[in-house]
């Protein structure tokens, strides 16, 4: 139950000392084998503060420092500004330290027998990752572990030399229909039969408790666990009707937020933005998907055996409002699939890309990408983390509707109207790079109609561009790469079609400078330069059209774009393919 509300939590959480001697001390840095806070290196690279940081923290002190903001000098955030990594109190934190070491040095009276009861098998958090968003903002991931009962890792649970005794909590869960985690973990039979036994001295046994420290045993459990940063919320139901999430006698708009935990094995929490359930892979069950309010969600699907991650799904900024009901489903081939429904229509989406776990979630080498997800407004972001946003002129329409993945797109009329982008190292492009886009062009009225352009004519020169060049054929497409020697019309053996949305990629690899066209996943055309040095300039990229003068030939584009991307690098084909779908 959260009474309090997140800021006001993290506010008394930061002004307790009790929370303080909460915090793992230096006994515990020396038996934790993961570090406790990692900076992806993303987030190195893009987040000024997290520059100054370890990329990983495994002691004491540097986590003290974290905490109270010594590296980079970082200023507390505002009380409302959860997702800001908080700055806390030096003098309560070697409070804390006091009490800890006083406690590590503490042994019990000669006669007074001490047991140690250590629940393990339940996905338990004990750090938390920094990556940067597609929003370019810091965002922060839990990491748990098996090694834990939901609430208290062993490591915490097990530190003292005295007999220990382990609940095998998963095993009893779903034997027993039952969901027993670190709060009520003294009503499972099996420990009140241990306790008895203990006191009375009479010897018992349980299938479920050892006093052998559990290891490979983990392995063998199977778990998934969802992760939401969105106005979504998610609500899990078994085969038996119980339920995992906000519980549902939970009003709408009360202080009062209750959370269930009925399904056996399974878990809800709320940290930060995010929003975190486990389940277990080998149960089925129905998960439901309800709008919040009005934006775009993000939500990954993570399969592990054990600690380990077997299978990672992300599905990226997908549009949601407050009237959007839905499924989380898995085929066959365990491949999550989102069905939602707005106004009685359905539509199904499939994950963006399988992801190895090794890999970050921020494609390789994406340098703008922009969704035109937002509805409204002037401005679009880029979500390739990179800042590039893009400033609309006052005539383009914001369309709802269906296009690729996402359910917003751009409309560009009769107007002189285009997308700009000011100029920035990481669009200026002199090697090689991966254009794509979704386009629905509506009219054959102009001769040379702009995808998209870096740079003018003059001054300067472009340092790319790509239009449709109606002039010669619906099979021309204008594909230039300045200081380059290709003949700049590139003719494709499959036409473009009007009124239709058809995915065009250009790329180009300057190793074998070879450029080359994609038309919904398939080469339409291919051709090599013997000589090419590309050119940037410090202009604005521009999409879908580019101001009147001095532009030599290029005019607006007519119909509709969608899901803008600029890679740095030549993508593979099977990579075309991916964003393509």
């Amino acid at each position: 139950m959260n009474i309090l509300g997140r800021s006001n939590l993290r506010e008394l959480a930061e002004n307790s000392p009790s929370a303080y001697e909460l915090l793992p001390h230096g006994r515990y840095f020396d038996e934790a084998t993961s570090p406790l806070i990692e900076f992806s290196s993303f987030a190195r690279s893009k987040y000024d503060t997290a520059k100054e940081y370890p990329s990983d923290i495994r002691i004491f002190s540097d986590m003290a420092k974290f905490l109270t903001g010594e590296y980079g000098a970082r200023e507390e955030p505002a009380v409302d500004a959860v997702h800001i990594p908080n700055v806390l109190s030096t003098l309560l934190l070697d409070n804390a330290t006091t009490t800890h070491a006083f406690l590590d040095a503490w042994h019990p009276p000669d006669g007074v027998e001490i047991v140690q009861i250590v629940g393990w098998g339940l996905d338990t958090v004990f750090g938390v990752k920094y990556n940067i968003s597609r929003a370019g903002t810091l965002d922060d991931t839990a990491k748990t572990t098996k090694y834990g009962d939901g609430t208290v890792v062993l490591q915490s649970a097990s530190f003292m030399n005295v007999p220990t005794y382990y609940f095998d909590l998963i095993k009893f869960n779903k034997e027993n229909k039952k969901n027993i985690s670190h709060a009520y973990i003294l009503e499972a039979e099996p420990l009140q039969g241990l306790i008895s036994s203990i006191i009375s001295g009479v010897a018992s046994s349980s299938p479920y408790i050892s006093t052998s420290t559990p290891s490979q045993s983990i392995s063998n459990i199977k778990s998934t666990k969802i992760d939401i940063h969105s106005p979504l919320a998610i609500d899990i139901f078994d085969e038996f009707g119980n339920h995992t999430g906000i519980s549902t006698s939970t009003e709408p708009g009360s202080d009062l937020q209750f959370i269930d935990e009925e399904i056996p094995n399974s878990s809800y929490e709320e940290i930060g933005e995010g929003k975190y359930v486990h389940i277990s892979t080998e149960d089925d069950h129905t998960i439901l998907l309800t709008g919040t309010g009005t934006g775009t969600f993000t939500l990954d699907v993570t399969k592990t055996e054990g600690d380990e991650v077997v299978e990672t799904y992300t599905f990226t900024d997908v549009s949601v409002s407050t009237t959007t009901r839905g499924f989380l489903t898995f085929r066959e081939n365990g491949i999550p699939q989102i069905e939602l429904i707005n106004d009685g229509m359905s539509r199904f989406y499939n994950p963006d890309v399988l992801i190895d776990p090794d890999e970050i979630k921020v494609p390789n080498g994406l340098v703008g990408y922009w969704r035109f997800n937002e509805g409204a407004g002037t401005t679009t972001e880029d979500n390739s983390g990179n800042a590039n946003i893009g400033i609309l002129t006052p005539n383009i329409t914001w369309i709802t509707g269906t296009s690729s993945a996402t359910s917003t797109h751009l409309k560009f009329g009769a107007s002189q109207d285009f997308v700009s982008v000011q100029d920035s190292n990481s669009i200026d492009i002199d090697n090689s790079f991966t254009a794509a886009m979704w386009i629905k062009p509506t009219s054959t009225n102009d001769q040379l109609q702009t995808l998209l352009v870096k740079g003018p004519f003059n001054p300067g020169g472009r340092n790319y561009s790509l239009a449709i060049n109606y002039g010669w054929s619906m099979k021309g497409l204008w594909a230039e790469i300045v200081n380059c020697n290709f003949y700049p019309i590139a003719e494709l053996t499959q036409p473009i079609q009007l009124n239709k949305w058809q995915h065009v990629t250009l790329r180009y690899d300057h190793t074998s400078k070879k450029r080359e066209i994609f038309l919904n996943g398939i080469l339409v055309h291919s051709s090599t330069a013997s000589l090419c040095t590309p050119l940037t300039n410090t202009q604005p990229l521009y999409i879908g059209g580019v101001p009147s003068s001095p532009w030599s030939g290029f005019s607006k584009f007519t119909g509709s774009i969608d899901e803008v991307r600029i890679y740095n690098r030549a993508l593979l084909n099977s990579e075309i393919e991916v964003i393509k779908n």
